[in-house]
């Protein structure tokens, strides 16, 4: 499951905060998506949530798995969410193995890897 921002298409007074909460949809089979688009929006998502103060520091996490892999992408641990990038977004096994580390030197949090991965396992 990833959360994909759009970008808001509504225009008059709406605020920021009402346009971000009916432009988001949570997909249920991201199948179809490419690599960089799983990345691209869940880089997106990450970002959205500063901008909406739903993170704390540097210890949330929003994650995706990977279709068709035992594989999902997770934030480097260090960088804010406002910093993350498609790029700097780790790959990891459900093993918390480190398959591809992004653009930082950055490794995970391992309590948010331990609840992810049972997650996507399921």
């Amino acid at each position: 499951m990833t959360v994909r921002a759009r970008p808001c298409t509504h225009s008059g007074d709406m605020n920021v905060e009402d346009c971000a909460k009916t432009q988001i949809c949570v997909l249920q089979n991201c199948t179809g998506m490419s690599l960089e688009q799983l990345k691209s929006d869940l880089a997106a998502a990450y970002r959205l949530s500063f901008k909406m103060g739903w993170s704390e520091l540097i210890y949330n996490h929003i994650s995706v798995r990977i279709p068709g892999t035992d594989h999902f992408l997770i934030n480097p641990f260090g960088l804010l969410h406002c910093e993350i990038t498609a790029s700097s977004l780790v790959t990891i096994d459900f093993e918390g193995n480190i398959v591809e580390r992004g653009s930082t030197e950055y490794g995970i949090n391992k309590p948010g890897f331990v609840l992810h991965s049972a997650i996507h396992k399921a």
